[in-house]
C-alpha cells in the first residue's frame, strides 16, 4: 500500500501542476477528490477486522488510470514510445546493431 500511495502521489502531482500550468481549471479538483477518496479509504485498515482488499483494490486501479493520464500529459505518446522500444533494432541478416536515422 505504501508504494501505490508513493506512487499516487508521484501521478498526482504531475497531472496537478501540468494542468495548472495550462490553466485547465477542472483537473485538479480531480486529483485532490481522488487523494481524498484514497485517503478515506485507508481508514478501513485501522479496525479491528482490517479490510485491506476495500483500500488496496481502488488504489492500485486509481494508479494505473493516473499512471496513464500523467503520462499523457507529460507528452508520451504511442508513437515516441515506438520510437523510444524499437530505437535499436537488430539486423536479420549480420546481427548488428541497426539504429535508424531521424
Amino acid at each position: 500500500m505504501t508504494h501505490a500511495l508513493i506512487l499516487l502521489h508521484t501521478c498526482w502531482s504531475v497531472v496537478f501542476h501540468a494542468h495548472l500550468d495550462r490553466r485547465q481549471w477542472w483537473a485538479p479538483p480531480i486529483v485532490v477528490a481522488s487523494h481524498m477518496l484514497i485517503s478515506c479509504l485507508t481508514l478501513f485498515n485501522q479496525s479491528d477486522n482490517p479490510q485491506y482488499a476495500i483500500s488496496l483494490v481502488p488504489a492500485f486501479v486509481m494508479l494505473i488510470i493516473f499512471a496513464f493520464w500523467a503520462l499523457y500529459v507529460s507528452g508520451l505518446r504511442v508513437r515516441t514510445l515506438k520510437q523510444g522500444v524499437c530505437c535499436c533494432l537488430l539486423t536479420p541478416a549480420t546481427g548488428q546493431v541497426f539504429v535508424p536515422a531521424n
